[in-house]
């Protein structure tokens, strides 16, 4: 299996989220706005102003891997839908320094993005916001999802996309 890893993050939930995928300063991106500084794999503070940042990462990496436009806004907003789900329910509010993490791999014309959190894990919350139809939404952009208890807590969510550009 051929693969194009080229740097590991310091904080990943297992081995295959890899890769450096950064926008030089001043190119802006499909998503809008500058994406300098945007660097995946990363560890971003489980707050939602850090999704714009979640989202113009992806995009460059995305972009970088050679994906359509189209294929590009479904990598976006898969990635945005799991991320926006660790900042709503994977610390219920609590801890000053909760952080989601968000890796990528491009790995034989597939395209994997990791987004996971050290939250309390895939469980029913009745105090917990929202309709239930993130992860559905996210199967319906993906071409593949996974979804597990992370090792020490939390959640991780795998989401592949097969490259079509």
């Amino acid at each position: 299996m051929s693969s194009s890893k080229i740097a590991t993050a310091s904080w990943p939930p297992d081995g295959r989220a890899r890769g450096r995928c950064r926008r030089p300063a001043g190119v802006a991106g499909r998503t809008g706005g500058n994406g300098a500084g945007v660097e995946l794999p990363g560890a971003f503070p489980a707050v939602a102003s850090s999704l714009s940042s979640i989202r113009r990462g992806v995009a460059a990496c995305a972009q970088r891997a050679g994906a359509p436009a189209p294929q590009v806004a479904a990598m976006v907003s898969a990635v945005n839908e799991a991320a926006a789900n660790a900042v709503v329910h994977a610390y219920d509010g609590g801890a000053e320094d909760a952080r989601v993490w968000v890796g990528y791999e491009l790995d034989a014309g597939w395209l994997h993005f990791t987004v996971a959190d050290r939250g309390g894990g895939l469980r029913p919350r009745r105090s917990s916001p929202g309709l239930g139809l993130g992860f559905a939404i996210i199967a319906q952009l993906a071409d593949e999802l996974e979804l597990r208890d992370a090792e020490g807590g939390g959640v991780e969510i795998r989401m592949g996309f097969r490259l079509s550009g």
